[in-house]
């Protein structure tokens, strides 16, 4: 048949489809006789077997040519294609779309929600749900013989995973080539990536986020009230558990995650063992460890001046959840840092001073007896608040502290230690001398002071 006669027998079927109904058309194919329908089912498996046997035909044909003959070959078949016809075509694909979509932006949902509704009306999703479930074992079931075909081929097996090393090299050639296609001007980079970020309906999202934990808490309800109170989700979480452990060869487990620590172990060592050892990468690295922290850090500082300023109430249920606070976590996390700085301080002696200085700044306090003083007043006034709201637990705590002492062993420490400073202070008679005068300098000052002061009370009071 030649290209014409072919292209009025399509047009003849084309115009037959388009005016027949299609209910009287699939009557008419597919009789209660079955013919057509045995044919099609008789034809279909020849039809693959064809297709095969072509397709094999096909290969071998091409694999007796010369490989440099057979690459022309298909070179110039894959040449006959018009690029250009393709790109016109799919820019006029995208004008109809485009066109559609601004004079009627429901049109197609309208049209397919309509179709899906009289589907979902029409289906029976009990029988949809056992032919799925049927045919999904059946494939599944065949992909497990498959599998165990392979099992009792080894080489076979080794052939397929050796695919996926090459297959790896391509992909990372691919992205390879991709990051260095972006590696566009900063300013154009910027613009694209924010230009999609801005695009993107963050409201949607939200809501979606908001559906998904409408949905956690639902579940979370759920599991209470099927609970009568307690979680019921406890039950079936064991039953899983029970069944997953009893499954599980608990000895290869344990092995495998020993072997997972120690692998990562060792991989995170010699990853570091090669950073220190370059200084290229160490420093680099320290430093942005660095800025890293001054984020953190700056951010904490303004969140916890936010959390200052909070009013009473909200302050109370910072305060109610703060309760759960991990304070031997945080205990931990200030004695590492301070033994990091310890040992940084060690090679850069200069470093602890400068940090403390800094630190001080920051806290805002002024060095200087004045500022001292203000900072003592401050924690006098804290302890007397705290001590005019819980009156007589001072009291109390030193009485369980001292009803808990050992009287024996307090009275031999302080014999051990008034012997011990006796006989430090008579082996050194020039310290004793300075001392004891020192002490009663001391002594005779503070008295004169008060004296002086009862006296100056005294005069202004008119005694």
């Amino acid at each position: 048949m030649k290209a014409e006669e072919l292209r009025e027998a399509v047009l003849r079927l084309v115009e037959g489809l388009r005016q027949s109904d299609p209910p009287e058309l699939a009557g008419a194919l597919f009789r209660d006789d079955g013919d057509f329908t045995a044919a099609l089912l008789e034809t279909f498996p020849r039809l693959v077997s064809a297709a095969a046997h072509a397709a094999r035909a096909f290969a071998e044909s091409l694999e007796k040519m010369p490989a440099t003959e057979a690459a022309e070959l298909v070179a110039k078949s894959f040449a006959r294609v018009n690029g250009s016809d393709l790109g016109e075509a799919m820019n006029a694909l995208s004008r109809l779309v485009i066109r559609l979509h601004e004079e009627n932006p429901e049109l197609f949902t309208a049209y397919k929600s309509e179709v899906v509704a009289e589907a979902m009306e029409a289906a029976d999703f009990g029988k949809l749900r056992k032919a799925i479930t049927y045919r999904g074992g059946d494939k599944l079931d065949l992909a497990r013989r498959e599998v165990a075909l392979l099992g009792d081929n080894p080489v076979a097996l080794v052939n397929l995973f050796s695919v996926v090393a090459p297959l790896v090299n391509e992909a990372v050639g691919v992205l390879k080539s991709l990051t260095e296609i972006l590696a566009l001007p900063a300013e154009a980079m910027t613009y694209a990536l924010f230009k999609i970020l801005e695009d993107i309906d963050w409201r949607e999202i939200a809501a979606v986020i908001n559906g998904v934990a409408a949905i956690v808490v639902t579940l979370h309800r759920g599991s209470y009230i099927i609970g009568d109170g307690s979680l019921y989700t406890k039950g079936p979480f064991s039953r899983i558990s029970s069944e997953l452990m009893a499954g599980l060869d608990g000895q290869a487990l344990a092995e495998a995650l020993q072997g997972i620590g120690e692998e990562g172990e060792a991989l995170l060592t010699a990853l570091a063992d090669h950073a220190l050892d370059d200084a290229g990468i160490a420093v680099p690295m320290a430093e942005a460890l660095v800025s890293l922290t001054n984020s953190f850090l700056r951010t904490a500082a303004g969140i916890l001046e936010k959390a200052a300023s909070l009013p009473p109430e909200t302050a109370g249920g910072v305060a109610r959840a703060l309760a759960n606070l991990e304070a031997a976590e945080l205990a931990r996390a200030l004695n590492a840092l301070a033994a990091a700085v310890r040992l940084l301080a060690a090679q850069e002696p200069g470093l602890l001073r400068k940090l403390s200085r800094e630190v001080v700044a920051g806290l805002g306090v002024e060095p200087g007896p004045e500022a001292a003083a203000a900072g003592v007043n401050r924690a006098l006034a804290s302890y007397n608040a705290w001590a005019d709201g819980n009156p007589g637990l001072v009291a109390r705590g030193l009485d369980d502290f001292l009803a808990g002492l050992d009287k024996q062993q307090l009275e031999r420490a302080a014999a051990n230690a008034s012997s011990q400073v006796a006989e430090a202070l008579s082996r050194n008679p020039a310290v004793t001398r300075s001392l004891v005068k020192a002490v009663m300098s001391l002594a005779y000052g503070t008295v004169k002071g008060l004296v002086k002061g009862l006296r100056g009370s005294g005069m202004k009071r008119g005694v």
